[in-house]
């Protein structure tokens, strides 16, 4: 456990924003050697990341786990698009790509993803998708569990939503989205969809290794 300097988050109070000493990286780094350096964010600690390479003279990667569009809608006042979110977007992609090419790889979760960011990368892109095995992560006498009972889910069709309550998640779109574009049967099931929230279990925040 690693723990960081950090100044509060104005748009998210349970992030603070890490704001590492670069001495206190350099000792770690002394005494861990990295033959690879890998990112996690393209702020401060991505940073950080980018002059241990140089430093060191290794390589690094870096994980992308945003798009632009994720920050124009947290800032954005209404939630909804306007001149200043498509600015604040703009300018998000063109620091990203830039700051992407200073890597010697940058890793998507989709290919989807990838196509973002396009527009001016000039270094490899790999794919590593967020999904997992369901037939190695299972009960370990290969029975499969009643998840259906356990969570009392509502009938299907349904949609599973894992992350962080936040507006930049956009969980009202498949709400939304459930309601709209199919005809016939489907749009009645879609409907059913957004009819019948269920909210399965509430996860407390890990703790931060960051400190105020």
């Amino acid at each position: 456990r690693i723990r960081s300097p950090a100044v509060p988050n104005p748009f998210w109070h349970e992030g603070p924003l890490p704001a590492p000493l670069p001495g206190a990286i350099d000792a770690i780094a002394r005494d861990l050697q990295p033959h690879v350096v890998h990112a996690h964010e393209s702020g401060s600690l991505g940073r950080q990341a980018l002059r241990l390479k140089r430093r060191l003279g290794v390589p690094a990667v870096i994980a992308c786990y945003y798009v632009p569009h994720f920050l124009g809608r947290t800032l954005s006042i209404d939630g909804h698009d306007n001149y200043g979110t498509r600015l604040v977007e703009w300018v998000t992609s063109r620091y990203s790509v830039s700051f992407f090419n200073q890597f010697n790889r940058v890793v998507f979760s989709t290919e989807a993803h990838r196509r973002f960011f396009l527009d001016g990368l000039t270094m490899p892109a790999t794919i590593i998708t967020n999904g997992f095995d369901a037939s190695r992560y299972c009960p370990p006498d290969g029975t499969p569990e009643d998840v259906e009972q356990r969570y009392r889910l509502p009938p299907r069709p349904r949609i599973l939503f894992v992350s962080r309550l936040m507006r930049d998640k956009e969980i009202d779109v498949p709400s939304r989205s459930s309601s709209g574009a199919p005809q016939g049967p489907a749009k009645q099931s879609t409907k059913q969809i957004s009819a019948r929230p269920a909210f399965l279990a509430l996860m407390p925040m890990m703790s931060t290794s960051f400190s105020r």
